[in-house]
């Protein structure tokens, strides 16, 4: 028993780094568009589905030796411009200033408006043109020290429909 106290409490008295992290801008590559209508997205930078989105998000990480978990929220547009906010989680390995990981998360979308335009959304079942959508994929992070204390982050998400990428700054705490 005294030792399944023990394990119960290791990671509470294991030592890890805390950082928090604003990640902000947003680029989306969409792989392809179970609506095929990618006419329809919004601030395009090209004809092959890249879009510019705004977007901004808070992250919590929390390094333990090679391991790290994350927890992070965000807001910003969609693929056609329409709001949208959610959260994930994030865990996987750390080594030399990247991070590699599994992401499992959830957001939600004005899906309304991408049914006015033939866009069928990745969804959950809708209510009044809004529904959650699951957002599942990897994430590669490069982080570049500025100080003892901040950092620089080039953020990318992969999921079975997009790419996404995003700059941020980090600190330690």
């Amino acid at each position: 028993m005294k030792y399944l106290f023990i394990l119960l409490l290791l990671p509470i008295v294991s030592k890890a780094q805390t950082s928090n992290e604003i990640l902000a801008g947003s680029l989306t590559q969409h792989l392809f568009n179970p609506g095929g209508n990618d006419y329809n997205y919004s601030n395009r930078l090209n004809n092959n589905g890249l879009i510019d989105n705004p977007m901004i998000g808070y992250r919590e990480v929390s390094i333990k030796g090679v391991s790290y978990t994350s927890t992070a929220y965000f807001a910003g547009d969609n693929s056609i411009g329409a709001p949208m906010a959610g959260t994930a989680w994030s865990a996987g390995y750390t080594y030399d200033g990247y991070r590699l990981g599994v992401l499992a998360g959830i957001y939600i979308q004005d899906t309304g408006v991408m049914m006015d335009r033939n866009e069928t959304p990745p969804m959950f079942i809708p209510y009044r043109g809004i529904a959650p959508c699951p957002l599942v994929g990897v994430e590669a992070i490069k982080t570049f020290k500025l100080s003892n204390k901040t950092y620089f982050i080039l953020n990318s998400v992969l999921t079975p429909l997009f790419i996404n990428g995003s700059i941020g700054i980090g600190w330690n705490i």
